[in-house]
């Protein structure tokens, strides 16, 4: 995270919420990356283009909500 690099990574709300780590993953997103790119919104043409700031990643516990789940872009 120091070095600054983009990073992508699986974003699975029902494996983040069995083991208890949405609110250390939101607040690891919140603090270190300005920006987050939802890929699979980005793939299906999202009005949005599937981009939020990184302190809105709360955001996207709804919309992926049960079995769903996306890759996110994770940018410094």
């Amino acid at each position: 995270m120091r070095a600054g690099v983009p990073v992508v990574i699986e974003y699975w709300p029902k494996a983040l919420s069995a083991d208890g780590g949405f609110e250390l993953f939101e607040s690891l997103v919140a603090e270190h990356y300005s920006s987050v790119v939802d890929l699979r919104r980005l793939c299906e043409g999202a009005e949005d283009r599937g981009v939020l700031a990184g302190r809105d990643i709360g955001n996207l516990r709804a919309f992926y909500e049960g079995a769903e789940f996306t890759d996110l872009l994770l940018i410094r």
